[in-house]
């Protein structure tokens, strides 16, 4: 609607010449591909920023669905605003429509163990007889660990125990300023070695399946590398003996869902991290003890602003329209925290180094090659990430 109208057809028109001239120019510039990919990025920025559509004067069906309601959605935008602006941040769901338990996360379990790091839940045998091996789900740390039980017709969880799985999820805590110092080996040893022993513990199993999703899938990986490096040399030292526990379950299976190993191309993700921006995010999380969920938030939705940002403003703000319920945006939203020292060498170490591809990580005392991974794996890439 209003194209019709020489003004709007005018504006829409030369927006679209302006974009494509200014992309072109960033594309040509001459310099080394992080610069270029810099400049590219805050292009894209400003060209989403400045589409007509997202202005009240120069969009058109804003316009007639002020006329046609007789200003309430003009008047429902600037609620909708002015609560965006209380709630501190930018939401992209009606996070009010899902609780925890309620109706996500609602797959029937118990926490049967738990330490400093994280707790373990064990859910409930939905079939009469279930699988020998029992499968470990290693989530992120980054959110909360319910993105693979959403809402009942979305969980993977329950999907999974309705097929006779024996299921079992690491829970991370979430971290405050004292746990500062936390560190990757921490989240490896502690962590997901740790997890792996107390499932043995509880079914006896001496094999196990194993599945790590995003941040979590890279700690599995590591993991799985250091186990098969022992298996194949079958001493440890005093190093692998104090940090990998000694009566561990064998890998039946390793699968990685959209679990980054190889970072030389994380994307425009890339474009947030070098030596000069992780040193201001180094001074920011030494003087808090940790990165918030709110903070990796923020830069995560300008990676896809178009969508996540300035059409959801449009929407929300000039048209009046509601969030629609969405239980992974809903998750979304429920954010955690990481501790400095361990998200640092996080970034500095796989990001910015890309230290795991290249054989460079160091963990127990040794490289992990990931390579030595000794089990039946299954990996699940993925092109695009709408949430971050």
């Amino acid at each position: 609607p209003g194209l019709s109208n020489p003004v709007a057809a005018m504006t829409a028109s030369a927006y679209l010449l302006n974009a494509k001239a200014l992309m072109g120019m960033a594309d040509a510039v001459q310099a080394d591909e992080k610069t270029r990919q810099r400049i590219r990025f805050a292009v894209e920025q400003w060209v989403a920023a400045m589409s007509p559509s997202n202005y009240l004067a120069l969009n058109p069906e804003a316009q007639q669905k002020a006329l046609e309601t007789k200003g309430e959605s003009l008047a429902k935008g600037i609620q909708n605003m002015l609560h965006d602006l209380q709630q501190g941040h930018l939401s992209m769901t009606d996070e009010s429509a899902f609780e925890v338990g309620k109706n996500v996360a609602t797959t029937e379990g118990a926490v049967v163990y738990e330490n400093e790091l994280f707790q373990l839940i064990e859910y409930k045998p939905l079939t009469g007889k279930v699988y020998k091996r029992p499968l470990l789900l290693v989530p992120p740390c980054i959110n909360k660990y319910y993105i693979l039980d959403l809402s009942p017709h979305n969980s993977m969880v329950k999907y999974l125990v309705e097929q006779g799985h024996t299921v079992f999820i690491i829970s991370w805590r979430n971290p405050d300023a004292s746990d500062r110092d936390l560190k990757m080996q921490d989240y490896l040893s502690t962590g997901v070695l740790q997890a792996m022993a107390a499932v043995k513990d509880n079914t006896g199993a001496s094999r196990i399946h194993t599945m790590g999703y995003c941040l979590g899938g890279t700690f599995l990986a590591i993991v799985a590398a250091a186990l098969g490096r022992l298996k194949r040399k079958k001493t440890r030292t005093a190093k692998e003996q104090a940090l990998i526990p000694a009566d561990l379950p064998e890998l039946a299976s390793v699968i990685l869902l959209a679990a980054q190993t190889d970072f030389s191309e994380p994307g425009e993700l890339g474009v947030f991290i070098d030596e000069e921006q992780l040193a201001h995010l180094r001074q920011r999380m030494n003087e808090q003890g940790y990165l918030s969920g709110k903070q990796m938030g923020g830069s995560f939705q300008f990676l896809a602003s178009k969508d996540l940002v300035w059409s959801r403003n449009t929407r929300r703000y000039l048209m009046g329209e509601e969030d629609s319920s969405f239980d992974l945006m809903s998750w979304n939203a429920d954010q955690t925290r990481l501790p400095a020292r361990m998200h640092n060498e996080y970034l500095t170490s796989l990001f910015l180094n890309n230290a795991l591809a290249s054989g460079q990580y160091r963990f127990a005392g040794a490289t992990v090659a990931l390579m030595d991974i000794d089990a039946p794996m299954m990996v699940v890439g993925t092109t695009r990430d709408h949430v971050s």
